[in-house]
């Protein structure tokens, strides 16, 4: 990636940009500079795409499992007409939210996961 500084607004490779301060790619610097579209060089910005796609490419796959359709959650009653009918409403709706947060918690678990595996986060 390099920080860039353009000069004018110019479509180059099919793409529009437009004057200002931007972080591009490496080949989009390099295309701006051919269209004389920069003000002063490209820089560097934070590590060059190759060290980035070698980052990227040690991100493990396969990919996340989508949670997929869940169950709908009924709305909260207005009111109830005694505690027992509280406590059937909560014993019918615990078991699915129960479901619902184990679902989500896989699927954050395999993300860290996969991000201590890629080296990107360190585990405890």
């Amino acid at each position: 990636m390099k920080s860039v500084v353009i000069t004018q607004a110019v479509e180059v490779g099919g793409k529009r940009y437009y004057a200002g301060a931007a972080i591009v790619t490496d080949a989009e610097a390099t295309a701006l500079a051919a269209a004389s579209a920069l003000t002063g060089g490209a820089e560097t910005y934070l590590f060059p795409s190759t060290e980035t796609d070698q980052l990227l490419e040690n991100i493990p796959q396969p990919a996340i499992e989508p949670l997929g359709a869940t169950t709908v959650l009924t709305a909260v009653p207005g009111s109830f007409a005694d505690v027992a009918a509280v406590r059937t409403w909560l014993l019918l709706i615990h078991p699915i939210l129960e479901a619902r947060l184990d679902a989500v918690e896989g699927v954050a678990d395999t993300i860290v996961e996969q991000l201590v595996a890629a080296g990107i986060f360190e585990a405890e």
